[in-house]
């Protein structure tokens, strides 16, 4: 069995630990450790002579897999486009289309709202790993597809990047990693590693959102009810 270690994925780092999940979701074929020690790096492996990395690389998503996911906001160009802020109606005309339930993509949705939570102006509850983003980039897919647009895929920028030292954009990524955001000496520009961000969206996987099912146009919802993401409270 080929192993790779991977000190650049460390198990106390959430994007990090999550993209290691989320190589594991873009090809089963993978097995996912860790290291022993008080700082745990994740430890890949594959039956046989394939190199890790040879196996991530081949099972990298291409662009018309993101185009294609149901999470995107005019999925099969529907009239009624999924943005930042998503009706009760709208919501579930998307999941109530056969073609978004069978789809192999389809928990990008059930990973990132859920109707089992409704806010007072009757929309559905995203995910804390869904957080609301800066200027016009608000909803997760686009900034799943603006992030993978910096990459071009090889075996030596994944080399560097699970070794730790990719190479970092500036860029919010997903918007849900602290680390991204620098000191004053920096000038305060959030950066990224573009391939953790992307694996790490693989790893929402595993993460569904749910909820109450507590709708707060109701008189006497509880104030303090919320949508929560498995793993996280």
């Amino acid at each position: 069995m080929a192993k790779k270690v991977c000190p650049g994925l460390p198990a106390d780092w959430l994007n990090s630990w999550l993209a290691a999940v989320g190589i594991t979701v873009l090809d089963s074929r993978i097995k996912l450790g860790w290291t022993d020690g008080p700082s745990p790096a994740a430890v890949l492996s594959v039956e046989g002579n394939m190199d890790p990395i040879d196996a991530l690389v081949v099972a990298w998503p291409d662009k018309d897999r993101l185009d294609d996911m149901p999470l995107k906001a005019n999925w099969q160009d529907s009239e009624r486009s999924m943005e930042r802020k998503i009706s009760v109606e709208i919501f579930q005309n998307r999941i109530s289309n056969s073609d978004a339930r069978s789809h192999p993509d389809s928990w990008t949705l059930s990973s990132t709202v859920t109707d089992l939570f409704v806010d007072r102006d009757g929309n559905v509850g995203h995910g804390p790993l869904d957080p609301p983003g800066p200027g016009t980039i608000k909803w997760l897919h686009h900034r799943l597809v603006k992030t993978y647009g910096y990459i071009k895929i090889s075996n030596e920028r994944v080399s560097a990047t699970l070794g730790g030292y990719g190479e970092r954009v500036a860029d919010n990524g997903l918007g849900f990693d602290l680390t991204r955001i620098t000191s004053q000496a920096d000038e305060s520009r959030k950066m990224v590693d573009p391939i953790i961000e992307v694996l790490a969206f693989f790893g929402l996987f595993l993460f569904p959102v749910r909820g109450d099912g507590v709708d707060l146009r109701i008189p006497g919802s509880p104030s303090s009810a919320s949508s929560r993401q498995r793993g996280w409270e």
